[in-house]
């Protein structure tokens, strides 16, 4: 069952026919489903990368996370972004890789509905070249006029009392990338590069609170600085109303996570299930094929 090409035989397989097929197994052997609820605190949407080397410090903050797979393999419904009080959109190591219609349209009407949203410097790029809608970029609350990037900018706290910034120095830098982007009306703009770019912004025009890191993860440096660590836990907790989670997470350890063993700890950590589909080295692609935690194969075993 561990055998990941076991998965691989399963590759062409829809989500929904898998699921069907795990859940009549289910049923004929008397077990429970191994995902009877589709709910947590945080969804998270990888990038291909980020995802291993910010696994560590989200659960050590106590977050409750299920993750969907690659952005531009998941479709909206499974998981369903409306369950959650936060989706967290890597969009740095794999950009311009473009999301199915269908689940942009589930992430608005779920921030429409309250659920708060983070997202990373790419996506304003991939707004700008169309790989994501309107309606994916009206929940951003800034915007890339033309394309123009840089790297290494130096982040300049502008209100240093917010919850977002909570524990972090006046200013840092880490070398990574960064977009020339723009804070739309009424947007909050809480860190700012040397030269006045947004480097995070703030708001909740479209009806849950959204924040935007302008920052390219991992796509320069291959892991993350501390800084962006606590930035990320500080966001979720800010725009998810998640300031109940008490664990304290050490930013500056710097472990990652390969992708089935990341897969397997998130579902360990109660989420039952997590989709994904594994190639021959174990990486995560897309959320086409459904792999169970441990506790609940050892039913089957």
């Amino acid at each position: 069952i561990y055998d990941t090409t076991f998965f691989n035989d399963l590759g062409s397989v829809t989500s929904y026919a898998l699921r069907l097929i795990v859940n009549a197994v289910a049923y004929t052997a008397g077990m429970s489903p191994p995902h009877p609820t589709d709910s947590g605190e945080v969804l998270l949407l990888g990038d291909g990368f980020t995802e291993s080397e910010a696994a560590l410090p989200l659960m050590e903050a106590g977050f409750d996370i299920a993750y969907a797979g690659r952005y531009d393999g998941w479709d909206g419904k499974f998981p369903d972004p409306s369950n959650y009080n936060a989706t967290l959109f890597f969009d740095g190591y794999y950009f311009g890789n473009g999301m199915d219609p269908n689940a942009q349209q589930a992430l608005a009407s779920a921030v429409s509905a309250g659920m708060g949203l983070v997202a990373t410097e790419w996506v304003t790029y991939d707004v700008l070249q169309e790989t994501l809608s309107t309606t994916f970029g009206n929940l951003l609350p800034v915007f890339q006029p033309v394309y123009e990037e840089g790297r290494g900018p130096t982040w300049d706290v502008q209100n240093a009392a917010h919850p977002i910034l909570e524990g972090l120095p006046s200013n840092w830098s880490d070398g990574e990338g960064y977009s020339l982007i723009a804070a739309k009306e009424s947007a909050e703009v809480l860190v700012t590069s040397g030269t006045g770019t947004p480097m995070v912004t703030a708001w909740s025009s479209p009806g849950g609170k959204v924040v935007h890191l302008n920052h390219s993860l991992t796509y320069w440096n291959g892991g993350l600085s501390p800084e962006i660590r606590r930035l990320l836990v500080n966001s979720l907790r800010y725009v998810g109303d998640l300031s109940s989670v008490e664990r304290t997470a050490d930013f500056n350890d710097d472990k990652s996570v390969n992708s089935l063993d990341l897969i397997y700890l998130l579902m360990e950590r109660g989420n039952g299930t997590s989709p994904a589909d594994l190639d021959e080295s174990g990486t995560v692609d897309s959320p086409d094929v459904y792999l169970f935690s441990r506790d609940w194969m050892k039913q089957v075993e």
